[in-house]
């Protein structure tokens, strides 16, 4: 479930507060966490339903068919009349639109936010001067 928790939209964006929202390990005397960690699972749990009723209901009218006949899906693993693949890499678990994009090293990987700014240091965020959104992230300062 935990991980389900992490793709969608957290109660706050008060980072030391969800840093103790997504440690499951502590604070469960805290009522103030329990009761946003509460709000976020049942969140959660909503979104996850609706979305297995919309995979449902989709298959069950055929929609992908009808739309597009004969098409290849694509997923994250091989399964039958599925192309399985790797967005990434291998190494790589947390989809693009799941995480940022952090350059580590050598290497462009993709993390949850929350859990590189829990890390702590310095973090550099980098983006187009003619765009407003971030394009990656980077604890080393790139000149």
């Amino acid at each position: 479930m935990s991980s389900v928790l992490r793709i969608v939209p957290p109660p706050t964006k008060n980072t030391k507060l969800l840093k103790k929202i997504y440690n499951f390990s502590k604070y469960k005397e805290d009522h103030s966490v329990e009761f946003l960690r509460a709000k976020l699972s049942k969140k959660a749990k909503n979104t996850t339903l609706k979305f297995l009723g919309f995979l449902a209901l989709r298959e069950k009218l055929d929609f992908l068919e009808k739309l597009a006949p004969h098409h290849l899906r694509l997923a994250l693993s091989p399964k039958p009349l599925n192309l399985g693949f790797l967005p990434i890499d291998k190494n790589n678990f947390i989809l693009p639109y799941h995480g940022v994009t952090l350059l580590d090293g050598l290497y462009f990987r993709v993390k949850y936010l929350t859990d590189i700014k829990y890390r702590g240091g310095t973090l550099y965020a980098y983006k187009l001067a003619s765009d407003s959104h971030i394009l990656f992230y980077s604890s080393e300062e790139i000149n």
